[in-house]
């Protein structure tokens, strides 16, 4: 190889590295287009965890108290951060729909809900 691709090759790497992120990123948001909504998913320990951080905010805000507050199904949406849109079923047969948004850094906070919901009500961006 001569002098002048060994000089390009940290620049290749640094382009295969960025590449990689934004692959590694997209995939881990499960997203089908960037931007838009992922397929719903059933929710696992990972999303039971967000919703959880969000629980109490969202009672005080519905003036409720809930025995049940388990993550069903979740959408995500890459923007500056992830936006999760979560149905969680908080009585037998009742459900809600929770918009919470994780920064990149990590905070998470409840940005939307909507009520009355049911298991077959589709999860939609709102």
């Amino acid at each position: 190889m001569g002098g002048a691709n060994m000089a390009r090759l940290p620049f290749i790497a640094v382009g295969l590295l960025l590449l990689s992120v934004t692959v590694y990123a997209v995939t881990k948001a499960r997203m089908s287009v960037p931007g838009g909504l992922s397929e719903p998913r059933s929710a696992t320990a990972e999303e039971q965890a967000i919703v959880d951080q969000v629980r109490d905010e969202f009672e005080k805000k519905v003036n409720k108290c809930f025995d049940q507050f388990k993550a069903v199904l979740y959408c995500t949406q890459v923007v500056a951060g992830v936006n999760y849109f979560v149905k969680v079923e908080v009585a037998e047969g009742s459900y809600v729909h929770l918009r919470i948004f994780k920064s990149l850094q990590q905070a998470v906070s409840l940005a939307s809900y909507q009520l009355d919901k049911t298991l077959d009500d589709p999860l939609t961006y709102f």
